[in-house]
């Protein structure tokens, strides 16, 4: 047993990071701890005695002129099994697979592929907003079970069936009599099975056909989005020319200064449970066959990144290839580009982030939400960032995105703290990570996932995570990257996976090795920037980061809002209310 610590705030609720429950739902710097408890959506009972189409869900890929849907198909299957036919459609393109499916039955849950191809100059691109149209195509899967067909069938011998859908069409052939029977198994005669929907006449897309058929209907959009980390000098080159950078480059000092905390943002890495150190600080006169680590004690030991030369190390030129104050006029930089390209477009992200509309769940209506948004699009922004603290949002939010173009970076619901690891959790997390990314996945609005909120940020806030690195980083890999990212690779294997915001990316892929250390460093990754001192329309301030994902600065609410809240006692800096309001423990101080 270890202490896993919890970020708080006062008035806060403690140890939010052991519940499956909003982080701020017990208390945030923005609102007070409710806690709230109980089922606030709707409840279904469904009973089925053949296979039912409960949802899909689907990815995309591009590879030369050719988009592909990877569409799975979820259904639920009785003890008996079941056998029939899955269509996928694509009415507004003509296009429609039918897929023959046999069910055994020894699971509730069946999952069921199929990959449909849509060449690009047969669609309208989907585009955020600003650059283009947002196309929407609708897309529809249906299943039909033999099993009832056959009931149908059945009842067609004595009633004389017939529907108006099967009469517009040429006819089939009209099956023999026959007397009660059930599809068995899925070994029953299946080239006899797959004449029933024809001869009944039946279409998916008849209405007639409703009561032998589950069906889901939801709006596609085909667009290319990618996350481009590049070493600077090939980013400027891809956005500015072949020229990049072209004024003269002054060698940097090498010191490092982070813009919200004092020191170096020196940098280290975990390879095979060893700590190696990254350079911070540069030091002179090292030896032409050493790479330098940013300590003299570490010379040749565990040496930079293993089997590379150190990126931030220019030992051909001798010299540190430090920021200097201005990295648009350095022609050796450091780090590596972060930004977006969608349909081949660099995109200038703008944007902010989306928090809970209300701290009561109930009170956040589909027309607040939209209000929401319609505002981040009055502002001129085109992404959107639903913070890990709250609450996956609802498919309406999607909607609303897809149809106005506005791209969703979308985190699973951890914040600010290191989490649990053990089995019981972790496969309550797999559980619920599972079924928000089959609910949400196939809007083209969202393009990335994260995996939390300053979770990594926060292994510097703690005593526990200073100073036992190794425990709360296992704990990290097992949830963020093993757990969830293997989510990820199986599920949405073309989206973008960042397992924390900010982060400073990866050293390597495969291996998969995380490049730890300050994760507001700016020159990997995104950072998360807050001041409280500065004036907040002085750029001067902001960062040099490749990519701003959370920003912030105290403020008041409207006048309306507050006054109905406080009273002329609280209308003052300095005031009690307003320094509970603050809800630091240093209040308005801090």
């Amino acid at each position: 047993h270890y202490h896993i610590p919890t970020v708080t705030n006062l008035g806060n609720i403690d140890a939010y990071n052991f519940a499956r429950k909003p982080a701020y739902d017990f208390g945030w710097d923005w609102g007070m701890g409710l806690a709230a408890s109980g089922i606030w959506g709707g409840i279904r009972l469904v009973a089925f005695d053949s296979a039912l189409l409960k949802n899909w869900h689907m990815y995309q890929t591009f590879s030369g002129d050719t988009f592909t849907l990877h569409v799975e198909a979820e259904l639920l299957v009785p003890p008996g099994g079941d056998a029939g036919s899955l269509y996928f459609s694509l009415p507004e393109l003509g296009n429609s697979q039918r897929l023959k499916v046999e069910l055994d039955g020894s699971d509730i849950n069946a999952y069921i592929k199929q990959d449909i191809q849509v060449k690009a100059k047969d669609v309208e691109l989907w585009w955020p907003v600003g650059l283009g149209n947002q196309t929407l195509y609708n897309m529809t899967v249906t299943y039909v079970s033999w099993q009832q067909l056959l009931g149908v069938l059945d009842s067609a011998d004595s009633v004389g069936f017939s529907t108006p859908a099967a009469a517009a069409r040429p006819k089939a052939p009209a099956p023999k009599p026959h007397g009660r029977r059930r599809l068995l198994s899925p070994s029953d005669s299946s080239a006899a099975a797959q004449t029933l929907e024809a001869a009944v006449g039946l279409h998916p897309a008849d209405a007639d056909a409703k009561d032998l058929t589950s069906s889901v209907t939801k709006r596609v959009g085909f667009r290319v989005v990618e996350l481009v980390r590049k070493p600077l000098p090939e980013a400027a080159a891809m956005l500015l020319g072949k020229g990049g950078w072209n004024s003269a480059n002054k060698v940097g000092t090498g010191d490092r200064p982070c813009f919200w905390s004092s020191g170096s943002c020196g940098q280290w890495g975990w390879v095979n449970g060893t700590r190696w150190e990254f350079i911070s600080n540069p030091v002179h006169d090292v030896p032409a066959d050493k790479y330098y680590t940013g300590f003299p004690e570490f010379l040749g030991v565990n040496q930079s990144l293993p089997g590379g030369e150190n990126p931030w190390w220019n030992d051909a030129l001798g010299i540190w290839t430090g920021y200097n104050n201005n990295p648009k006029l350095a022609k050796f930089v450091e780090g590596e580009s972060f930004f977006f390209k969608v349909n081949g477009v660099p995109l200038y992200a703008k944007g902010s982030n989306v928090i809970p509309p209300s701290l009561l769940r109930t009170n956040a209506t589909v027309g607040l939400i939209n209000h929401t948004l319609y505002n981040a699009l009055d502002a001129k922004m085109n992404m959107v960032r639903v913070w890990g603290g709250g609450w996956y949002m609802p498919d309406a939010f999607y909607d609303y995105c897809d149809d106005h173009g506005l791209l969703v970076w979308q985190e699973t619901m951890f914040a600010c703290a290191p989490y649990p690891r053990g089995t019981a959790f972790l496969e309550n997390v797999k559980e619920e990570v599972e079924q928000q990314v089959r609910r949400i996945s196939y809007h083209p609005s969202v393009f990335l996932w994260g995996g939390n909120n300053e979770v990594e940020a926060s292994f510097d806030w703690y005593k526990a995570t200073q100073t036992n690195q190794p425990l709360y980083t296992s704990d990290y890999n097992a949830l963020f990257i093993d757990t969830i990212g293997g989510i990820m690779k199986d599920l949405v294997p073309s989206m973008v996976y960042l397992d924390s915001s900010p982060s400073n990316g990866l050293v390597s892929e495969e291996p998969y090795i995380k490049r730890w250390g300050n994760s507001q460093d700016p020159r990997y990754g995104d950072v998360h920037f807050y001041d409280y001192y500065s004036n907040c329309l002085d750029t001067k301030t902001f960062p040099m980061a490749k990519f701003v994902s959370e920003h912030g600065w105290p403020s008041y609410p409207t006048w309306p809002t507050y006054k109905a809240a406080t009273g002329p006692d609280d209308w003052s800096v300095g005031s009690l209310g307003m320094e509970f309001r603050q809800r630091h423990f240093n209040k308005t101080a801090e």
